[in-house]
């Protein structure tokens, strides 16, 4: 900081030492008395007018005054400098800013003061040249901190309008471009307002957001697809209580449409991309990408409904909770099953499945409302706030044609093999096929003739084959790859004996509830909301090969059992059926729209 010089208002003459009092000046309209009485002392504000001519009175250390002190939006230039300290030393001009002197002069930075009446209406003078250093003039410029420029930006200009979806200025995706009226290159405020603004929708319509973990491949028409099940079928519910969907997920270029691909946006519902990764590593290298990705992601009248436990998700609940706006949760996992030991291999994994858990919670506790996948276990783990609607409603949809006609009859002798099915992601080890894979190398050793036949793929596929082969079983067990919901898939449940599900963790099992209501036997692990799905005699602990091994030797040894298990299962995925689960699915998107309305 450049040290005062004689001539400047804050040089302090001969000598005087910081800290010493100056002289106080009085100030119009404010009237402080000395503890032992004597005559008023002029007030702080005026102090720094005089100490710095300049400088605002509402202005201290470069930080904008909060409450009364903000100036709204519209508001004139600021009083002049020089006069202000003339009116602090007493002086009074001819005429006021205002019809009345006296009354609230809003024409400072921020500052809201008495205005004390003694200078013209007009622009802003120039500022007040330093005295003469190094041979010329020097102008003093005070530069606002960055933070401090775009909170006052914040404060006084309002949203736009209108928006990129609905004929506004905007890129590809809805993406805001150019300068929103909130000061900033998009941003949670310049987002497109849907909701209760108006727009060529009229008055009354709401857009909700939706995250999700997916990742989705994107041709160069613009048109996006999926290779998982949830396409354009599932995100289409949520027209029956909103009018528009916007979809945020990761979203990778593509040449051409994948096989056996699944379109995802169409009418009513487009996608959001968000810079595509995978892994930790990747999203730490596109932290910022994908932060400006978030940060536009929904407006403010938008309601948000965030599907979780998801990274993505978390990223847009705190934008909201920042800028007091409402969300929604679809818990659908526990992150604290999903870093359980021996699900994934971290240094920092018991730090991080700690505070995932932690975070999921304090998500929980904030949201306007929550639905949950279990009827009761999530619920236990990660409770809603007291004010806050709750549901359990599952994201499957099971039409009318994906049930079997009836329970299945199983005779002893009747085949000489057994196949076994299993469905899930390959993208990491949750589903536990690895250990699948061991207790069929288990039940072959022991003389049990089965095969194993996997439906889905990822990253790991090459590496449980690796392990088929390992386990001399390679003959024995099929990756199927990625099967097309609906037909093809319930063409691989009808050709199985036994489902096995042996995840590690779990929310509730959308592939075991499919292959329940093909009327199949089940085993399935203890965790999640698998027991409740499953009878206590179908559990066995997650990791163990050699129980998994025994409870399927068990099941195909009695065909009684298993007639017993399939009618169990038929009539337990029955509450699992789209007519079943639609009512309460539009119950819960209903009180969500109405939370949004109430904000």
């Amino acid at each position: 900081m450049r040290r005062p010089r004689p001539g400047d208002p804050r040089h302090r003459p001969g000598g005087q030492r910081r800290g010493t009092r100056r002289p106080r000046l009085a100030r119009p309209g404010v009237r402080r008395r000395q503890p032992g009485g004597g005559e008023p002392q002029a007030g702080a504000a005026a102090r720094r007018a005089v100490a710095r001519p300049g400088v605002d009175p509402g202005r201290r250390r470069g930080r904008a005054r909060r409450g009364r002190h903000r100036r709204p939006t519209g508001a004139r230039a600021g009083c002049p400098p020089d006069r202000l300290v003339r009116a602090a030393g007493g002086g009074a001009g001819p005429s006021g800013c205002h019809p009345r002197p006296g009354r609230a002069c809003r024409r400072g930075n921020g500052a809201v003061r008495r205005c004390p009446g003694d200078h013209q209406r007009g622009p802003r003078p120039a500022r007040t040249p330093e005295p003469e250093r190094d041979g010329g003039p020097r102008l003093r410029l005070r530069r606002p901190r960055l933070g401090q420029s775009a909170g006052r930006r914040l404060r006084r200009l309002p949203a736009r309008r209108g928006g990129a979806d609905r004929g506004g200025r905007g890129g590809p995706g809805g993406t805001p471009r150019g300068r929103w009226r909130d000061g900033r290159r998009g941003g949670l405020r310049g987002a497109r307002r849907a909701g209760r603004r108006g727009g060529e929708g009229g008055a009354g319509e709401v857009r909700v957001v939706v995250t999700t973990e997916y990742r989705y491949a994107m041709t160069p028409d613009g048109r996006v697809w999926t290779t998982h099940a949830h396409g354009y079928d599932v995100w289409r519910r949520y027209l029956t209580a909103f009018d528009e969907v916007r979809v945020v997920a990761r979203v990778a270029a593509a040449p051409q449409v994948p096989k056996t691909a699944l379109r995802v946006d169409g009418p009513g519902v487009t996608v959001h991309p968000v810079p595509h990764y995978v892994g930790p590593q990747q999203y730490l290298r596109q932290r910022v990408p994908i932060g400006r990705a978030m940060a536009t992601a929904a407006g403010r009248d938008d309601a948000v409904i965030l599907r979780v436990p998801s990274a993505l998700g978390s990223l847009l609940a705190g934008v909201r909770r920042r800028h007091g706006l409402p969300y929604a949760l679809e818990v659908v996992g526990d992150p604290y099953d999903v870093l359980a030991p021996g699900v994934v291999r971290h240094p920092l994994r018991p730090l991080l499945r700690q505070r995932f858990a932690t975070r999921l919670r304090r998500e929980c506790g904030s949201a306007v409302a929550v639905s949950y996948v279990t009827a009761d276990y999530l619920q236990a783990r990660y409770p809603a706030a007291p004010h806050a609607p709750t549901a359990n409603v599952s994201s499957i949809d099971l039409p009318p044609e994906a049930f079997a006609p009836g329970p299945r009859v199983v005779r002893a002798n009747s085949k000489r093999g057994h196949t076994l099915i299993s469905i899930g992601t390959l993208d990491q080890l949750y589903k536990g096929v690895d250990t699948l894979v061991e207790a069929v190398a288990v039940l072959v050793s022991s003389g049990v003739d089965v095969r194993l036949v996997h439906a889905g793929d990822g990253r790991f596929a090459g590496h449980l084959k690796g392990l088929a082969e390992a386990r001399g079983v390679a003959d024995r067990v099929t990756f199927a790859g990625w099967v097309a919901p609906g037909a093809p898939l319930r063409a691989r449940l009808d050709a199985a004996d036994l489902a096995v599900m042996p995840s590690r963790t779990e929310g509730l099992p959308r592939a075991l509830i499919e292959a329940m209501a093909r009327a199949l036997p089940a085993i399935g692990t203890a965790v999640g909301g698998i027991p409740e799905l499953l009878s206590r005699e179908d559990l066995v602990r997650p990791d163990d090969p050699d129980a998994l091994a025994g409870a399927i030797a068990g099941m195909l040894a009695d065909p009684d059992r298993m007639t017993v298990a399939s009618a169990r299962n038929l009539a337990r995925a029955r509450h699992y059926s789209r007519d079943f689960l639609e009512p309460r699915r539009h119950a819960f998107y209903q009180s969500v729209r109405e939370a949004t309305d109430r904000r």
